[in-house]
């Protein structure tokens, strides 16, 4: 092997070293975000209802938003699949329980 080839392999090597790895801290840090705003849509929503006493409990689900008018149905914005209605939003502690 040559010097010429070694060089070639070597910065192949560097490369993939360093975009690998970077690649997947981007793709994983959207996909959070994703879900991070999502969330927040769906508690400040909740929160709403129970400021307006139209949610009675501190721990209010989908369905009860939808039920009310605050959301409509929420999409899973990586597998876009519809949301389980049944997902609970715990406005004291401001989580979202899947």
């Amino acid at each position: 092997m040559n010097i010429k080839t070694f060089n070639i392999i070597l910065v192949i090597t560097i490369l993939l070293v360093l975009i690998i790895p970077s690649s997947y801290a981007v793709y994983t840090t959207h996909n959070e975000r994703l879900y991070e705003v999502l969330d927040n849509k769906m508690i400040e929503e909740a929160i709403a209802c129970y400021n307006k006493k139209e949610c009675i409990t501190k721990l209010i689900t989908l369905q009860e938003l939808y039920d009310k008018g605050y959301l409509e149905e929420q999409i899973d914005p990586i597998s876009k699949e519809i949301l389980n209605p049944n997902i609970t939003i715990d406005i004291e502690k401001k989580v979202v329980n899947r």
